[in-house]
């Protein structure tokens, strides 16, 4: 998979800005859903490159907790701070659950003078890039709340139906796109046109991998 947002086609300005230190463990991580969060920050001059410069500068708070999230997006560009197949402590449910292990975690600024539908549409387009490119469909795509019960995103959740509408619009299905990343991970022996013919013992070696992935 992609680690990099600069391997994607995304239709914004991407800015990567890897984090080191405490607030990027360098575990790595196979996730299969992404997070939208809204940052809840609303303070002046509070957008993607600021939330970068808090990332870098963050302390464990008194309880030892860490904070990060793998990309910050407002209504100019797209930030990434920590590479997608590392882990990040954004879904608020431990260093070992499972929002933190297996999901990328998005967050969405809202400070003022941000101009929040641009932002919101530079993030319909950043999901969209994402689930193309992985291969995901629509519904990999969670609010915070999903994983523990917080109300975040909480611009979003009012419109989170028409929000995901609006992601699945840009989705593209791609076969030969399909058969590559099968073939990449192994579930397949061959990259064959998808108007190729798959006998019986191509498909039985592609579900028994399936069943034991």
């Amino acid at each position: 998979m992609a680690v990099l947002l600069s391997e994607l086609k995304i239709p914004a300005p991407v800015v990567i800005d890897l984090l080191a230190g405490l607030n990027r463990p360098k575990k790595l991580i196979k996730p299969t859903s992404i997070t939208i969060h809204d940052t809840g920050n609303v303070k002046p001059g509070a957008d993607a490159l600021n939330h970068a410069a808090y990332l870098k500068s963050a302390v464990p708070n008194t309880i030892g907790q860490r904070v990060s999230w793998h990309i910050t997006v407002d209504d100019k560009r797209i930030v990434q701070h920590i590479p997608l197949n590392e882990e990040a402590f954004h879904a608020g449910d431990g260093e070992n659950g499972p929002g933190n292990l297996t999901s990328i975690g998005i967050e969405i600024c809202e400070h003022q003078g941000c101009q929040r539908t641009a932002a919101e549409l530079n993030a319909v387009a950043l999901v969209a890039a994402l689930l193309n490119a992985l291969g995901w469909p629509i519904n990999t795509v969670v609010p915070h709340k999903h994983w523990t019960g917080k109300g975040c995103p909480h611009l979003l959740l009012p419109r989170w139906t028409e929000f995901l509408a609006q992601i699945a619009a840009k989705l593209v299905w791609d076969p030969a796109a399909e058969i590559q990343r099968l073939w990449k991970d192994g579930i397949i022996n061959t990259h064959k046109s998808p108007e190729a013919v798959v006998n019986w013992g191509e498909l039985a070696t592609v579900l028994n991998r399936i069943r034991h992935s």
